[in-house]
């Protein structure tokens, strides 16, 4: 359990590098096959890393020295999406205590600020996952002068 602590610190820090922040989802990371316990252990450890990390594949590989990981930063629209999804969660979970709301608590989120069309829509895309995770109820003012926006 110790080696897997120090993989989960070697990405937390490959992270804080990269300057992405943990709640926003990476693709993959790679690990040394070195540091991995018999195949009995180890998809639980994977398991852990992956959720501890925020990473949605821990792959094991030989061409690592023990300790060595590889963090692949890329972020796919996807992955991108994800985050944003994760980050709206956290917004409206903030409102709802500082409304001072009790979990499972009814309410309507309205964003004071305009947001782009671009994310309205990833919100439209989202909205049942959201609404349901936060049991709160959406409205949003699009501001149509982002469409700039749109091509990120």
């Amino acid at each position: 359990m110790e080696k897997t602590r120090r993989l989960v610190s070697r990405a937390l820090e490959a992270r804080a590098a990269a300057k992405i922040r943990v709640r926003q989802p990476l693709g993959k990371l790679a690990v040394s096959e070195k540091d991995m316990p018999p195949s009995k252990d180890r998809a639980a450890l994977l398991s852990i890393i992956a959720d501890e990390v925020n990473i949605e594949n821990v792959m094991v590989s030989n061409d690592l020295a023990a300790g060595e990981i590889k963090l692949d930063t890329t972020l796919t629209q996807e992955l991108r999406e994800e985050g944003f999804v994760r980050d709206a969660i956290r917004e409206i979970q903030a409102y709802r205590k500082e409304q001072k709301l009790r979990p499972g608590e009814l309410a309507t989120y309205r964003k004071k600020e305009k947001v782009s069309p671009k994310y309205a829509d990833i919100i439209a895309k989202n909205k049942d996952q959201i609404q349901h995770t936060t049991h709160t109820t959406i409205e949003l003012t699009v501001d149509e002068s982002f469409k700039d926006l749109r091509s990120d």
